[in-house]
């Protein structure tokens, strides 16, 4: 027996192909909100659906014993700006500040607070594309092709 599952039920991945247009809507959302175009930011509300998930933002739980997605903690630590040397509990610790303001943005937020919100975003996509590129540069080359 096969299960067939929705493709908005799915839970979203590092690899997975749509997550770099949802952070690329989600940086367009927070740009048209700084300049007072209506938005209903639901893009934005699915990249901190991914961002909680990959966090593992279970209440009471302490980082430690979280079941984290790592590529996920790199790539979001490199987008906040943390240095090499960071320590997890400090980058989950801004993913969780971000994650917080994704999931309720209003347009009566200040144009910096949107301005960083979608600096953020940029930086996370750029982060995912070279994440992909090292993914598919990692694969062996086909021997039968050009």
């Amino acid at each position: 027996m096969v299960m067939v599952t929705s493709m908005r039920t799915q839970q979203l991945r590092m690899s997975d192909p749509r997550l770099p247009l949802i952070v690329s809507r989600a940086a367009i959302e927070f740009d048209n909100a700084a300049n007072g175009t209506q938005v209903d930011f639901a893009a934005a509300k699915k990249l901190a659906e991914f961002l909680r998930s990959a966090f593992d933002c279970t209440a009471g739980r302490p980082v430690e014993q979280r079941n984290m997605d790592m590529n996920a903690v790199d790539i979001v630590g490199l987008a906040l700006e943390q240095p090499a040397t960071a320590m997890i509990v400090d980058v989950v610790a801004k993913a969780a500040l971000i994650v917080s303001k994704l999931e309720n943005p209003t347009q009566d937020q200040e144009g910096a607070s949107l301005t960083s919100l979608r600096d953020f975003c940029v930086a996370f996509g750029n982060g995912l594309i070279s994440y992909r590129e090292s993914l598919r540069d990692s694969l062996p080359v086909n021997p039968y092709r050009r």
